[in-house]
This record gives C-alpha cells, structure tokens and sequence, in this order.
C-alpha cells in the first residue's frame, strides 16, 4: 500500500511538475516579450529625450533669430529714413547746382572788357573790382551791376 501510495504520490508531482514546466515556459515566453516592450520602452524613451532637446535647441535658434530679426527690422527702417534724408539733400543739392549752373551761364555770358578796349558795357564803369575767373584772377573793373552779380 505504501509502495501503491508512493507511486501514486510519484504520478501526481509528475503531473504537477509537468503543468509547472508548462507555466515556467509560458512566464519565460511572457519575460521575453515583457523584455522586448521594455527594450521598445527604452528606446521610445531615448528618442524622446533628444527630441526634446532637439525641440529645446531649435527653440532657443527660433528666439535669437526672432531677435535679430527685430533689430534688423529696426536697422533697416533707420537705413530707408536715412535715404529718404539722403534723396531728399541730393535732390536740393540738384537744385541748388542747377541754379548756379544757370548763374554761371549768365555770368559767362557777359562780355568783360579792359578800359581800355573800344566796346564800351551798356552800364557805366565803376571803381570797384571783382575777380573774374573767366578772364584772369587779377581784379578787374566792373560796373555796378556786374560786381553785384559777380559778389552776391
């Protein structure tokens, strides 16, 4: 009976050893796929890191360049006044070499004689002198309207 109790003893943690290497095996199947989704985890959870920094570097690009840009806004709406400025000296600057190019004409055209000469200045002769760049650098004699026009 002992020996018949035994075997049957033997049988049943035969059984039970079987049904354990059975659940071993589906725990070590279920560990390794755990294993795997953890590995997956990891990697998920490194990726994430450098995106983040990857999102924290290009931010940090985005505001420097948002303010460099403002400052070349700022510079280049001071460069477009500065030419307004500019344009607007350089077009007064026309004008004004235009109204001596006119009076430069009418001075050049006025005829400048020596006393002595026989064409005689539609305007009496004066004592005073001015300089005539057109003639010589020595004063000449100028009636009073052509010192006016020569020193004004």
């Amino acid at each position: 009976m002992q020996l018949s109790a035994l075997k049957e003893n033997l049988a049943t943690v035969r059984t039970e050893l079987r049904a354990a290497n059975v659940k071993l095996a589906e725990l070590e199947h279920k560990i390794n796929s755990c294993s795997c989704v953890i590995v997956s985890i990891l990697d998920t959870d490194a990726r994430l890191v450098v995106s983040q920094e990857e999102r924290r570097v290009l931010l940090e690009r985005s505001l420097a360049n948002e303010s460099k840009n403002e400052k070349l806004i700022a510079e280049n709406a001071q460069l477009i006044k500065k030419n307004s400025n500019s344009e607007a000296a350089l077009q007064e600057m026309a004008r004004e070499f235009q109204s001596q190019q006119i009076q430069l004409n009418k001075v050049s055209q006025c005829r400048w004689i020596d006393d002595d000469g026989d064409i005689h200045s539609m305007y009496e002769m004066s004592s005073k002198t001015a300089v005539v760049a057109a003639s010589s650098k020595k004063p000449q004699r100028a009636c009073n309207q052509c010192y006016k026009d020569l020193t004004s």
